[in-house]
């Protein structure tokens, strides 16, 4: 895809970290730029919480969606962009992306761990 910057080597510390979270390096989220390994944290069926991750040397252009949400870094570190601002992230910062934001991961300097929530409606 034209653009895209991500990559499907797999190593072991990647491995090791997404096992750590539940995560399997072959499953996950279609993504245009590379499947994301992810999975559902709700209750019953909700589909309001999620965990997924994010290869080391990747990159995720700014997309938008109408629906908000809260990004939790719980591992690793890189730069993120919001709305055209480009921030440093790393475990324990949290970002609130409002509905039709852009957003995306622009750098991802270590293999990447994201709870997302989006907001009770």
């Amino acid at each position: 895809m034209e653009g895209s910057r991500f990559t499907n080597e797999k190593t072991d510390v990647e491995e090791q970290v997404f096992r750590q979270f539940g995560l399997d390096i072959n499953d996950g989220l279609f993504h245009p730029e590379g499947n994301i390994p992810a999975k559902f944290l709700g209750k019953n069926g909700e589909k309001k919480e999620m965990l997924w991750g994010i290869r080391k040397g990747s990159h995720y252009t700014p997309e938008t969606h109408a629906h908000a949400h809260t990004l939790t870094i719980e591992h690793g570190s890189g730069i993120i962009s919001i709305n055209g601002k480009e921030v440093a992230y790393k475990k324990g910062d949290s970002f609130e992306i409002t509905g039709n934001t852009p957003h995306g991961f622009i750098r991802v300097d270590e293999t990447t761990i994201v709870k997302q929530e989006q907001p009770a409606r």
